[in-house]
């Protein structure tokens, strides 16, 4: 068997290329699980289902708007826990049981009628019992099963969200358009109950070819409580919270305050559709630049051009909103890659789930608020504009925490 000696860096390119190619059926699982998983479908579709619920039972966007708040604060909740099964039992019982559970909630949907106190119950139980669907347990896998190639990784499995959110107006839109709002709640069901299968087996198949390869030592790194004692946790906390509140309620908003700037329905569709452009690259990017650069710096550039897009998309001028949507999509893109690769480096993977958890509840939060204040900033002043300069205060203050942390431990 020919073997390659001598040059170090040849030495790491072949074991970069070989991680990757070994991996393949691990990461194409991991990226369907995050595109059709509880942080994808329900919060890309949920500002498709808007208008059609205003005119038939005459809910207000903010009272709307509290319904993917609920899903995302119990999801907050709920993440250190599901970190902690991470740590302990197969994800693949945690991915079949949630995707069944969101699937269920979603069919529950399609049947609700105009007490919408039973909307908010239902996105509470898709939460509830739908949170290991989230990024938590597939970050898991990937930074268990990559060290070289760990950034690239996980921006291709990241990506699987981004397809959604480019993908989910163009054909789901259509389905509600033409068949109403139930239709297309059960038509986002189906695909997860077709998607799940597939998950399990791809995930599976990388299971029964890796059984005598080495991967990633689980139990080296720190404790959770040692951990919660450095500064660093707690300023990536506090970051990833402003960049997700600052953007993540523009995927919800973005296509009413088009139409509310004269954009017809239609166009206003296809430029949200550019958040998932954004998000796909983002997250590619800035994977494949956190394997040859400083991560956190990666980072704080990309919380720094989504602050410009907030700021682009706060003038008004309908030509550069679909550069806008791109900038948004490359901070909501970056920032699960960055909470992913630098939970792995700086705390290692001894109890990874609970602090990628922890740090995961931070960004959340801020998801789960992000729709509300977004839709009090419509409702209080009649306008997006106010809310998208703060937005724009709260990236420029997230990409200099990201800045300032620490230099990164090596694996």
């Amino acid at each position: 068997m020919k073997t390659v000696s001598g040059d170090p860096k040849l030495i790491s390119e072949v074991t970069q290329s070989n991680e990757i190619r070994r991996g393949w059926s691990l990461i194409l699982g991991c990226a369907i699980g995050i595109g059709i998983g509880i942080m994808a479908l329900p919060y890309s579709t949920a500002g498709l289902f808007i208008s059609g619920l205003e005119r038939e039972y005459g809910w207000t966007r903010t009272e709307i708007s509290l319904g993917p708040t609920i899903l995302l604060a119990i999801i907050a909740l709920v993440s250190p826990a599901v970190g902690w099964l991470a740590d302990r039992i197969s994800p693949l019982v945690i991915i079949t049981a949630s995707m069944t559970a969101v699937a269920g909630a979603f069919l529950l949907m399609s049947q609700m009628g105009s007490n919408i106190a039973v909307y908010y119950i239902i996105c509470a139980g898709m939460a509830l019992f739908g949170a290991g669907a989230s990024t938590v347990v597939f970050a898991r896998i990937i930074c268990a099963n990559f060290v070289e190639r760990r950034g690239l990784a996980l921006g291709i499995v990241m990506a699987g969200n981004g397809v959604t959110a480019m993908l989910s107006p163009i054909l789901i839109g259509p389905i509600i358009s033409e068949h109403g709002w139930r239709t297309g709640y059960i038509a986002i069901a189906t695909v997860i109950l077709i998607g799940t299968p597939m998950i399990l087996l791809l995930l599976r198949s990388h299971e029964s070819r890796r059984k005598a390869e080495p991967v990633v030592q689980l139990h080296e790194g720190i404790g959770f409580s040692s951990a919660l004692k450095m500064w660093h946790f707690w300023a990536m906390g506090v970051a990833f919270l402003l960049g997700t509140l600052a953007t993540t309620g523009m995927v919800i908003h973005l296509v009413p305050f088009l139409t509310d700037s004269g954009v017809d329905t239609a166009h206003a569709t296809a430029i949200a559709s550019f958040i998932g452009v954004g998000l796909i690259g983002g997250r590619l990017l800035t994977g494949w630049l956190m394997d040859r650069f400083v991560a956190n710096r990666v980072g704080a550039v990309m919380m720094a051009i989504s602050a410009l897009g907030l700021l682009m998309l706060s003038l008004g001028d309908k030509s550069t909103a679909p550069v806008g949507a791109i900038a948004i999509g490359l901070c909501i893109g970056a920032e699960l890659d960055v909470i992913g690769y630098l939970t792995g480096r700086y705390f290692g993977m001894a109890a990874f789930g609970r602090i990628y958890g922890a740090l995961y509840m931070f960004c959340a939060t801020g998801t789960a608020i992000s729709p509300i204040f977004y839709g009090l900033a419509i409702d209080w002043s009649g306008a997006y504009t106010a809310g998208l300069w703060v937005g724009a205060a709260m990236l420029v203050i997230s990409a200099m925490l990201l800045y300032v942390l620490p230099k990164l431990h090596t694996e």
